[in-house]
């Protein structure tokens, strides 16, 4: 290492005209001649590093001398002079290389021309040029140094110290009598111990390795110790600049810097893992790093992300396409990808609501502040929106001042190094959608300054439109219906957060529980019920129910009873888990639940779920169990602004609380509550009232009410009653558009009386125009299930995914009639019809699945085996306009020809069947196990454009038909007709066709214009029932 001050190696030689053993001497300066014998030999040792001297000779017998030394910071300044003093530098060659520790090995040679001479080699340390600036350069790191070493607290003094005791102890041995001298001086040794150091250190350990003893000895004492010995290695570098010196002192200053951002940054970020899930002291434990599961992201089209509707991950799974779509992984949003020549600078991540969003945020926050991603960022900087709304108060605002604001650690004079390399910093922005400012980006409002003060969001607009700190990387999170107010030609990368597919489900069971056979346990209880599973695709989700089930699964068989099978019964268990771990703590746990519960009804009521210590938290009577373990369960704390505030885990763990207190406290007036909802028309009390009606009838409140006390009964019969009436106005009268509300409600209750009350006699259900998801439809197939036989579900003109049919599957086979009616049906929902129709004690006789399902003939082959199955009662199948050909008749033919098959009505018009299908369909009728009565079949060629036109000319060409062929019904052939008498009502069905080619395809049933007419009625009955809302 080039060492302290002014350091000066000398290599004198002498040579005789052949190679001989020859010595390096280190002499003071100034340098004099010494002739050294052959066998002479002195031990030498400078700063560490032995210089060495060498002769070689090259090819062209040119004879050469050579010195090196190593153990420099910096290049010397060499010197050649001869035995006359004659500067012979000019013939020299310097040549320089590092060595594993970065410290530089020196070479330098020159050629001997005479037989007999003496040269010395002078290597000196460049000295510093005694200007202004390097006087001011140094004194300002020094007075920068003091501040920050004094500002840091003992255990990361002794971090820091540990850290640099090699390179202390290298420098410090260079002249550790002056470093003894200092200490005494500061009255940290006394003259007698700094000289049993310095014999010590001579003596006994040789050098560096005595110095690192005496560090470990002074690390030992107190802090004003530990900061006295780096001051005096400061004091060092004022009296000799070194450079060795001066990167220590900038590294911890340094150090300072970015180690106090990352600890901020890791306590900021504290996951909802590592805070106190459940009350259960085992699961507070696992943090991040360990439970955290990778999340599905998915590269996405940028011009197409306006069209996202939140249901990628449903078309994804329902597709098959999860092996094709291309994920990206969090550690690579920032990856630079093929084809393009430098990285990406605006990133946005889009996701609805649970998905993992924030958690993958804090994910990437966590990984850069522990030193394992995102290394290419020297700093990153948070911010959520919903916390940006909190400075209305303040019209303008400087992004140095934001940043100051929300890292109290970062001072401006920092801040103005920091933003001069804006490559170097990343700005997450998380939670869009929750800002309530418009985004606007056009030119002359964007900013480039970070210290003009501008509105809060125009920063925003600035930073994504890079006008401000220009080449900084930023990362913006939203859900998809707020992308629409970005400006998305600015966007480099476009990636959406789709949640937990099957396996990360099983994998996150598997973390979390911390053993792979308990957690594969707890996901196969899940996977079991259809609606709580389907919830598992959000990781907070995922959190919440695994939190409840550990307890569950914890307790012996005998004892735990039945697993949650509701929204409500999970939370139950949640409440029950975080009561049972701190009981012995919090005698008066319900009194604190009311005033959390009140609090909770407060933010959905005005559409918050940030609550401020000194507003909300002190107005609910909150503040003096803030530092409760109890209260911490609920809550998470986040300080930053200029407020303290807390929320929820999960919103709709607040929802939950809400309900709660009206069911706890006596005082709760739930009517004020049931009458908001009635007039609120943006959603906002739906979950709450879910939760409401739940624990109206949850059996396992029971347990909670062990520890609590019972529930207030008046509340609960009032919200009985007042759910048994809302359902009946929806399902029974003309209430109907909250129809599928109340089913959630009903399933919530787990009460099939209430259900079948609902419902009514009538045993009809109709959901008209509307939207499901799959979880809606599983929830609409578990009501409908309790009925046991429904008469008439009508899902008519209500878009339907395969998953939904899927879902839906169970609670169709209770039906009678199902209406289908143009719900965009495609071939892979014709699996879960066909198992509907071969169900065990299927009921449904009567399928409508005409117009705007197109299922095409794979899905009709599909269809086909479950109508061929002896379980199968369908009588009715319309399949008016489904895209169909004749690749599909050869299996309806097969169930035309099915001892199991019981169809008398066949309506496939509108569908391109040709002569083929004609023939192929022929073979069915013509069997004696067919009991078709009515076969419906248009020439699709042919366009109608009314009803009585299609009726006009049915009959016209019946006509037509019969003059041609000269024939009667009563006369076509046995053979070539198909006739067949039904009992004994004497009606026929036939067709008509030439001999053995059947070139004219019609309708043809024995029937009159009355009967046409009655089945056009019945046909277009559910279209009427549209137009009349049902």
């Amino acid at each position: 290492m080039g060492g302290l001050g002014h350091i000066v190696r000398h290599c004198y030689v002498t040579w005789k005209g052949e190679p001989i053993q020859m010595t390096v001497a280190v002499l003071p300066d100034p340098p004099f001649p010494v002739i050294l014998g052959q066998d002479w030999s002195k031990r030498i040792s400078v700063l560490g590093g032995q210089p060495s001297i060498s002769i070689n000779s090259t090819e062209d017998q040119q004879t050469k001398l050579y010195c090196t030394a190593n153990k420099w910071g910096t290049i010397p300044d060499v010197t050649w002079r001869d035995m006359n003093g004659v500067d012979m530098t000019s013939e020299s060659n310097v040549t320089e290389d590092r060595d594993n520790e970065r410290f530089l090995r020196v070479s330098s040679f020159i050629p001997i021309k005479q037989e007999f001479n003496v040269f010395s080699c002078l290597m000196r340390s460049k000295a510093p040029k005694p200007d202004w600036h390097s006087v001011l350069t140094v004194y300002a790191l020094t007075l920068k140094f003091s501040k920050v070493i004094n500002g840091f607290s003992h255990e990361d003094l002794l971090k820091i110290t540990e850290y640099y005791k090699p390179q202390l102890a290298y420098v410090m041995n260079f002249d550790i009598s002056s470093v003894l001298q200092l200490l005494v001086t500061k009255c940290i040794l006394t003259n007698d111990e700094a000289k049993e150091v310095k014999v010590k250190v001579k003596e006994e350990s040789e050098g560096t390795p005595g110095v690192e003893s005496f560090i470990d000895e002074v690390m030992k004492k107190d802090k004003a110790v530990l900061v006295s010995l780096w001051e005096v290695l400061s004091e060092e570098f004022v009296r000799c600049p070194s450079p060795n010196v001066k990167g220590i002192l900038d590294e911890v200053t340094e150090w300072d810097l970015h180690e106090t951002h990352r600890f901020t940054v890791s306590e900021s970020t504290r996951p909802l893992f590592d805070q106190c899930p459940s009350g259960d002291p085992l699961t507070s434990t696992v943090g991040l790093e360990t439970q955290y599961t990778e999340l599905m992201v998915i590269k996405q089209d940028i011009k197409d992300e306006l069209a996202k509707d939140g249901k990628t991950q449903e078309r994804l799974e329902e597709g098959g396409a999860t092996k094709n779509c291309e994920r990206i992984w969090t550690e690579q949003l920032f990856k630079r990808r093929s084809k393009s020549k430098t990285s990406p600078k605006i990133i946005v991540v889009s996701g609805v609501a649970g998905t993992g969003k924030t958690t993958m945020v804090q994910k990437i926050m966590c990984d850069w502040a522990k030193g394992t991603q995102y290394q290419r960022f020297a700093f990153v900087f948070l911010f959520k929106f919903r916390e940006l709304n909190l400075l209305d108060n303040k019209i303008q605002m400087s992004l140095s001042a934001l940043i100051e604001m929300h890292y109290e650690h970062l001072t401006h004079d920092k801040l103005i190094e920091i933003l001069q390399k804006p490559e170097s910093l990343l700005f997450i922005l998380d939670g869009l959608e929750e800002y309530k400012h418009k985004l606007n980006f056009t030119p002359s409002q964007l900013c480039s300054d970070p210290d003009d003060e501008v509105p809060v969001h125009i920063l925003v607009t600035s930073l994504v439109s890079q006008t401000l700190l220009k080449g900084c990387s930023v990362l913006i999170t939203s859900r998809p219906p707020a992308l629409g107010s970005l400006d998305m030609e600015r966007v480099d990368g476009f990636v959406e957060v789709v949640g937990f597919f099957s396996e990360q489900k099983l994998v996150y069971f598997k973390k979390f529980f911390g053993d792979a056979d308990v957690g594969t346990k707890a996901f196969q209880c899940m996977e079991g019920n259809t609606i709580l599973y389907s919830m598992c695709v959000s990781p907070s989700y995922c959190w919440i129910i695994c939190s409840a089930l550990k307890s569950h699964l914890m307790t012996p068989k005998e004892e735990r009873g039945t697993a949650p099978r509701t929204v409500t019964e999970i939370f139950v268990m949640f409440l029950h888990n975080i009561l049972t771990n701190h009981r012995r703590e919090d005698d008066d746990q319900r009194r604190i639940l009311i005033s959390l519960g009140k609090m909770a009804y407060y933010g959905v009521d005005n559409r918050t779920d940030v609550f401020n210590e000194k507003q909300e938290i002190s107005t609910f009577g909150l503040q003096p169990v803030l530092s409760s373990s109890f209260l911490s369960c609920f809550l998470q704390r986040q300080s930053t602004l200029e407020h303290t505030t807390y929320t929820f885990y999960h919103f709709t763990l607040q929802e939950f609380m809400a309900a709660c207190s009206f069911y706890l406290d006596p005082s709760g007036v739930v009517e004020e509550l049931l009458k908001k909802r009635d007039l609120c028309k943006d959603g906002r009390f739906e979950i709450v009232t879910r939760f409401l009606a739940g624990l109206a009838w949850c059996s396992a409140l029971t347990t909670v009410e062990g520890i609590l006390g019972e529930f207030e009964g008046t509340t609960t019969q009032r919200i009985q009653e007042w759910v048994k009436q809302k359902a009946k106005q929806a399902l029974q009268g003309a209430g109907r558009g909250e129809a599928l509300q109340v089913c959630h409600w009903l399933y919530e209750t787990q009460n099939e009386e209430v259900i079948r009350d609902a419902i009514g006699k009538n045993l009809n259900m109709s959901f008209i125009s509307m939207t499901l998801s799959p979880l809606d439809c599983a929830v609409l197939a578990s009501v409908i299930s309790c009925c046991g036989e429904l008469q008439l579900l009508n899902l008519s003109y209500t878009p339907l995914t395969p998953e939904c049919m899927r879902r839906l599957a169970k609670g169709l086979s209770c039906c009678s009639e199902v209406w289908l009616r143009s719900c965009r049906l495609t071939a892979r929902c014709c699996s879960a019809l066909s198992s509907t129709l071969s169900a065990q004690n299927s009921h449904v006789t009567e399928l409508m699945l005409s117009e705007n399902n197109n299922m095409e003939d794979s899905g009709v082959e599909q269809l086909c085996e479950g109508l061929r199955s002896p379980n199968c009662e369908l009588k009715k199948l319309r399949l008016v306009s489904c895209g169909l050909t004749s690749a599909c008749c050869s299996a309806l033919s097969s169930v035309l020809s099915s001892p199991n098959s019981r169809l008398t009505f066949l309506n496939l018009d509108k569908n391109n069947m040709g002569d083929s299908g004609a023939r192929q369909l022929s073979g069915g009728l013509r069997s004696d196990n067919c009991k078709l009565e009515e076969l419906w079949k248009d020439n699709k060629d042919k366009e109608r454009q009314t009803e009585e036109d299609e009726e006009e000319e049915e009959e016209e060409k019946y006509e037509m038909d019969k003059k041609k062929k000269k024939w009667t019904a009563a006369e076509c052939p046995a053979r070539d007709r198909g006739t067949r008498t039904q009992g004994g009502s004497g009606q026929q069905r036939v067709w008509t066709g030439g001999e053995g080619d059947m070139t004219v395809w019609g309708l043809r049933v024995i029937w009159n214009k009355q009967e046409r007419a009655e089945q056009q009625t019945g046909e277009s009955e559910d279209k009427r029932k549209k137009q009349d809302g049902g």
